[in-house]
């Protein structure tokens, strides 16, 4: 022992005289991030808009006062929270209204049905609202449910959704889907993926009638996260070149989660509802349907469009193949229609739920995913069913609808 102890202590001495120097170094390193992240975006915005002025000499003068403008901009954006400002970069999407404005005082209004029908030509057009401080109750979400399909022309035999893992006897009613983190089907499943991307999913798209319009109230919220996504099918239909258009027009894909509703029923200890589920077509166990690729998006009440827009109806979750292609075929062209959903950041949306003043929303037809994994977030589903997909010929894409310049208009 005692012959040890110098050794230790000379090489614990040695290590103290390094102290300063790494002291030193850190500093220094510390002092070139902090530089590093001062400089770098100064430079980069005085650089682009010097290449502003090659085109305008004009504004040779004023380059530094753009630029100090073009900063104070992009750095006042994070104080008003990514959902402002994934309004602000997503135009073509999205839109939200005040706590003032409730829609249980909209169903008792004289002239409810025509107000309903405004909201679900605004729904159908910007893909879904959102409404802040709700009170809304479970009947009322019912009602207002099956309003937005009826007022926007669907079937008289299409009803509101049931769910196929909704318990009987539940106590909110069959037609009333509690969401809750709790009963996630791969929570705790060692081989399921931990890719979200994978979530991206179309509500009853599997279902030979699916949904309509989608009304989603959280009422438990975990200390952070729970946000969803919405990405726009619209937009992914304009970006298809006209020869890929032409093609997938003419095809149809199936949607299939039978393996994973049986799978979720054997955990959760439920048996499926095998019944009518909002359609007398939506019956039994097999949970698959066939829809169009290409999916004309509604069609019209009373000459009112809702929208009779064309859009890309697949989506990573749900669709397995499409129809008459062989599997590598049909395989490339589904990753390359998901990527159009997944890397198009431009399309997407993302909303931040809160619970202190009732958040609701309502969405046509959304793709959404989560970003929590075991915290509880609970909320109140109740989905309309709509109409078969269908493919009309003669459908106009939204951007040359509303007279916007299409992606290949000059090729």
């Amino acid at each position: 022992m005692d012959s040890k102890a110098p050794r230790e202590k000379g090489r614990l001495g040695k290590i103290a005289n390094l102290r300063w120097p790494l002291l030193v170094w850190a500093i220094f390193g510390t002092a070139l991030t902090l530089s590093d992240g001062i400089l770098t975006p100064a430079v980069s915005v005085v650089s682009a808009v010097e290449g502003i002025a090659v085109a305008q000499p004009s504004v040779t003068n004023a380059i530094v006062g753009i630029s100090i403008a073009f900063l104070i901009f992009l750095f006042g954006l994070p104080p008003l929270g990514t959902q402002k400002i994934t309004f602000f970069f997503a135009p073509g999407m999205g839109e939200e209204f005040p706590g003032d404005l409730q829609l249980s005082e909209l169903l008792k209004a004289p002239n409810a049905d025509t107000l309903i029908q405004d909201l679900a030509v605004l729904i159908s057009e910007r893909g879904v609202a959102f409404f802040r401080g709700q009170d809304l109750s479970a009947e009322d979400m019912k009602v207002l449910g099956q309003k937005l399909g009826e007022l926007s022309g669907k079937p008289a035999e299409s009803g509101l959704h049931i769910h196929h893992l909704t318990e009987v006897n539940s106590p909110k009613g069959d037609q009333v889907h509690i969401v809750t983190s709790t009963r996630r089907v791969d929570r705790y499943r060692g081989d399921s993926s931990r890719l979200h991307s994978l979530k991206w999913h179309s509500d009853s798209c599997y279902e030979p009638v699916p949904s309509d319009y989608t009304l989603l109230k959280i009422h438990t919220l975990p200390a952070s996260g729970g946000d969803t996504l919405w990405a726009n099918g619209y937009e992914v239909y304009s970006r298809l070149s006209p020869p890929l258009a032409r093609m997938l027009e003419g095809l149809n894909a199936l949607h299939d989660v039978r393996s994973h509703y049986t799978k979720a029923g054997e955990d959760f200890g439920n048996k499926l509802r095998t019944g009518e589920r909002g359609h007398p077509l939506n019956t039994g166990q097999d949970l698959c349907a066939i829809h169009p690729v290409i999916r004309t998006q509604y069609a019209y009440y009373h000459f009112v469009p809702v929208t009779g827009w064309k859009a890309v109806f697949v989506n990573k979750g749900v669709t397995k193949r499409i129809i008459g292609l062989s599997k590598d075929e049909s395989d490339a062209i589904l990753d390359y229609l998901n990527k159009l959903f997944l890397e198009n950041h431009d399309l997407q949306l993302r909303f931040k739920w809160k619970v202190d003043n009732g958040g609701g929303l309502l969405a046509d037809d959304p793709l959404p995913t989560s970003d929590y994994e075991d915290q509880l977030r609970v909320g109140d589903r109740v989905v309309g069913v709509g109409e078969k997909p269908y493919y009309d010929p003669n459908a106009k894409d939204r951007r040359r609808a509303l007279g916007l310049p299409g992606f290949f208009d000059d090729k």
